[in-house]
């Protein structure tokens, strides 16, 4: 219960913030160069990375991921 509280509050956080997130993305486990069949479920991505190029910051979308 505590840890669902702790999520919805991050979220409010990043989203005043306005920082991009996803959230329950799941992502694929590779070992021994084998996918495993069991995923790994995120509960929240950020998406906050900025790559600067010359003289512009560029801010990728979550849409990306």
């Amino acid at each position: 219960m505590l840890e669902s509280i702790n999520h919805e509050c991050m979220k409010i956080e990043l989203m005043n913030r306005n920082i991009s997130f996803k959230t329950e993305m799941t992502v694929p486990v590779i070992y021994d160069q084998q996918k495993l069949e069991t995923v790994l479920r995120c509960d929240l991505t950020l998406c906050a990375l900025c790559i600067y190029c010359g003289s512009k910051i560029k801010r990728p979308s979550c849409d990306s991921l």
